[in-house]
């Protein structure tokens, strides 16, 4: 059993080496920009909390960050787009207003709603920034479902032109989608999460 672990840890350690595009310490790069491992994992326990308060069992970790990586992916590959184009989005049009933060202590009134409202924060730049790429594509008449769709679909081309890198430890392919690592940071998703020990739980 030891000298399987120690493989195992072995051939993690080669699977990060072998990506070499990826910055010391970072879980997610697009291009020149790299998310830390720790913004994402602290994304994921503000997401694990808001499982957990929100009644739900059986949520595995692993999801969590997984969630949490593609958040950031698409928050980083999003501004660099737009960046790219040359579109701009006003602070004011994805902040988080006083009716997110009523919700968010309505719906999770024993959670840390400081710490939840960064997911909105996430969540609202991404759409804003995303809508934003698709009026500039789809022209300024086109509707606010039209340009959504299209930025959504300039974004996922974007992504899979870009030089993107992700810790192979958090399962995911260089699109942000799920795929099967047994180097991932928690057990293989299909596992039932309420077989994980509750430190790899959200709840």
């Amino acid at each position: 059993m030891k000298r399987i672990r120690v493989g195992m840890a072995a051939a993690a350690m080669l699977a990060l080496s072998a990506c070499g595009s990826m910055h010391p310490g970072a879980a997610v790069v697009v291009g020149d920009v790299s998310v830390s491992a720790d913004k994402v994992d602290d994304l994921a326990d503000n997401l694990c909390e808001a499982i957990s308060a929100s009644g739900q069992t059986g949520v595995g970790g692993k999801d969590a960050r997984q969630q949490a990586a593609n958040l950031m992916l698409t928050l980083t590959a999003a501004r660099e787009a737009a960046d790219e184009l040359g579109v701009e989005v006003e602070p004011s049009q994805y902040a988080v207003t006083s009716d997110d933060t009523a919700s968010l202590e309505s719906q999770f009134p024993d959670a840390d709603t400081d710490e939840l409202s960064k997911i909105i924060a996430i969540s609202k730049e991404s759409s804003a920034l995303v809508t934003a790429i698709g009026q500039d594509q789809a022209g300024s008449d086109a509707s606010a479902k039209q340009a959504q769709q299209a930025g959504q679909a300039y974004l996922q081309d974007f992504i899979a032109d870009a030089d993107v890198s992700i810790d192979p430890r958090y399962g995911l392919d260089d699109t942000g989608q799920p795929k099967d690592d047994t180097d991932s940071l928690s057990v293989r998703v299909t596992d039932p999460a309420e077989d994980l020990p509750s430190t790899q739980q959200c709840s």
